[in-house]
């Protein structure tokens, strides 16, 4: 039996194959982090003040659904921006 070297284009293949996963892999990490992050940062008020979050919580619920949109919006935009400055 003779053994058979991977031809060049096998060998290319093989090694974007490989890249591709480990990509994958870093992107599910850092997914992972970022929602490990999120769940650490919305258990501070809980944790700290329970009652100011109940009466913020109140408070919120007496909100117009165009005031929590806005808000809602406000956020993401803020948050896109803080991304793309991070990211530069």
């Amino acid at each position: 039996m003779l053994l058979e070297f991977p031809s060049r284009r096998n060998v290319a293949a093989l090694r974007r194959t490989a890249r591709r996963a480990r990509i994958a892999g870093q992107m599910w990490h850092e997914l992972l982090v970022a929602i490990a992050l999120l769940l650490i940062l919305e258990g501070i008020m809980p944790f700290l003040s329970p009652e100011g979050l109940r009466r913020t919580l109140a408070m919120i619920s007496q909100l117009s659904d165009n005031t929590l949109r806005f808000a809602g919006l406000s956020a993401m935009v803020a948050g896109c921006l803080l991304l793309y400055v991070v990211n530069l």
